[in-house]
């Protein structure tokens, strides 16, 4: 069997991480949460869509060129009190009063500017530097959570001060730097050796990191959510909340802007997945399955068709010049069994190789290979249903994906049919899976 592509997508700097964010008005900084931003990018207050234009094209200015904050300032501030953006009511009856008002605010003006200026260029810098660290993890697996440049230190955050953890630990998934409006930690990466000196230095010294949480309640949903003590609620981050984008987006700019908008989320995520991961895609735009070889590999071989399951076996053998068979634990290797009874738990297909045994052959088993249908109640079960048996709908989910790797050697997940918030969980938690496993997973896209 040809051997699917590992090659990661080149490295995206700064600049690329914030030139491919979507543009989205928003009333208020809370409607958007730390993953969304990186999808989004958005001004609060700003509603009008040109003007957020001109602020994203004056922030991917200077974050390609270095710009100053004096210079981004002296450029946006004028075209901004011309559209009146934040202006106060002038009463014109007292002129004193009105040139203080003024001054309050250009001066109010230049502190949102400032947080616009310093937030986005330190979570594109950010972005960039994730990335890199994805790249060469295998040589400097470990991240050093570094003291702020910042002349005024926010002693929440002293907490996380000198933490050694490795690259991937689920920590970092809530407090990477910057975690709040101004926040100036970062990040060092460390090879094993100097990482393991530090750690056992710190054991010696009995320096213990248990990281303090706190409620915190959503200005405007009212949702209470569990956060470290010193991240602000939007800098936590949460795959799953990447999904609010959708609704936001629609909501405020029409159904079609939230299709494009689940469209850009789902390429997003399938290609935040390859460069990031370890998993890989194979794209079967153009490839149309035979109706014959549909009705071969559809038969299972207790007599039960799977139609759909059937289509997409016909499409992997033509994008990869393949045969497949049938599982037969009779023939095949049997990587799982029911621990019960010792039944085997069978693969759904095999890959003829004529210079190996059956029972060496490369065992495959495709998940979600539904129709639209099927698509929609998996969706409606795990994020709209209320019923109680629906309670445990995406558990399921994570439980059938865990046990597909177990039964075969190549996992395909077919996620044309899956909506992006479907796609977007399911790669959110194959991203959460150990490397090997996630070397077995292919996702299927067009």
């Amino acid at each position: 069997m040809p051997e699917i592509n590992h090659e990661r997508l080149p490295n995206k700097d700064a600049t690329a991480s914030f030139g491919g964010k979507v543009l989205l008005t928003t009333q208020h900084h809370a409607e958007l949460t730390a993953y969304e931003h990186a999808l989004a990018f958005t001004v609060a207050r700003i509603a009008d869509k040109d003007m957020l234009t001109e602020v994203h094209k004056a922030m991917k200015q200077a974050i390609e060129n270095g710009t100053s904050f004096s210079d981004f300032k002296k450029q946006l501030r004028p075209y901004l009190m011309a559209k009146g953006w934040l202006a106060p009511t002038f009463k014109n009856d007292n002129v004193d009063d009105d040139k203080e008002t003024f001054r309050d605010y250009q001066k109010h003006l230049g502190h949102r500017l400032r947080t616009i200026y310093h937030t986005n260029k330190a979570t594109a810098y950010a972005g960039g530097q994730w990335e890199r660290i994805q790249r060469t993890k295998e040589l400097l697996p470990y991240l050093q959570y570094m003291p702020s440049v910042s002349t005024n230190k926010r002693d929440e955050h002293k907490q996380f001060y000198d933490m050694v953890r490795p690259v991937d630990d689920p920590i970092w998934a809530s407090i990477m730097p910057p975690n709040s409006f101004g926040c100036k930690c970062w990040v060092k990466q460390l090879t094993k050796t100097r990482a393991e000196k530090i750690l056992n230095e710190q054991a010696e010294k009995g320096i213990v990191y248990d990281i303090d949480m706190e409620q915190v309640k959503h200005p405007l949903t009212g949702e209470m959510m569990s956060v470290p003590k010193g991240v602000h609620f939007s800098f936590n981050h949460n795959h799953d909340r990447l999904t609010a984008l959708l609704k936001l987006a629609e909501d405020k700019h029409g159904l079609a802007f939230g299709l494009d908008a689940q469209t850009a989320l789902k390429s997003f995520m399938v290609s935040y997945a390859t460069q990031t991961g370890f998993v890989q895609t194979a794209d079967f735009g153009g490839i149309v399955y035979r109706e014959s070889e549909k009705l071969r590999l559809e038969q299972e071989l207790n007599g039960s068709t799977r139609p759909f399951e059937g289509m997409v076996a016909d499409e992997w053998q033509q994008k990869f010049d393949v045969e497949l068979v049938r599982f037969d634990p009779n023939i095949h290797k049997v990587m799982l069994s029911n621990e019960k009874t010792g039944t085997p738990k069978s693969a759904d297909y095999a890959v003829i190789a004529k210079d190996s045994e059956p029972k060496d052959w490369v065992t495959i088993d495709f998940l979600f290979a539904f129709d639209n249908t099927q698509a929609k109640e998996m969706a409606y079960q795990i994020f709209e249903s209320k019923k109680k048996r629906h309670a445990d709908a995406w558990d399921r989910v994570k439980d059938t994906i865990d046990e597909h790797l177990l039964k075969a050697d190549i996992v395909p997940m077919d996620l044309r049919k899956a909506d992006a918030r479907i796609a977007t969980k399911i790669i959110a938690y194959v991203l959460s899976l150990p490397k090997e496993k996630q070397k077995q997973i292919v996702f299927v896209v067009e």
